[in-house]
């Protein structure tokens, strides 16, 4: 699915309700972030969720746990993973 597609859609619909004003102008009109703020926000949700528990998925599956004990209050500090796969 071409996100741009699905961003252009939003850009029409919102220009036939206010069509003097600008993209970032008519979001904040209408309060709506943009689709890839959208995604974003998803994205961390999904993040928070997994590494605290509140799904039925394993966050192993996920994430490397980081044993550094310098965390600044924050018990569930992540270690970057390498992978073999150069498109990750």
């Amino acid at each position: 699915m071409d996100i741009n597609k699905i961003e252009n859609i939003q850009r029409r619909f919102t220009k036939t309700i206010f069509a003097q004003l600008s993209y970032s102008e008519r979001l904040v009109k209408v309060h709506l972030p943009t689709l890839e703020m959208r995604r974003v926000m998803a994205d961390l949700t999904t993040c928070y969720k997994l590494l605290n528990g509140f799904t039925d998925i394993d966050s192993d599956n996920f994430f490397v746990a980081s044993n550094n004990s310098r965390t600044r209050d924050n018990s569930r500090k992540l270690k970057k993973s390498y992978t073999e796969y150069p498109w990750c």
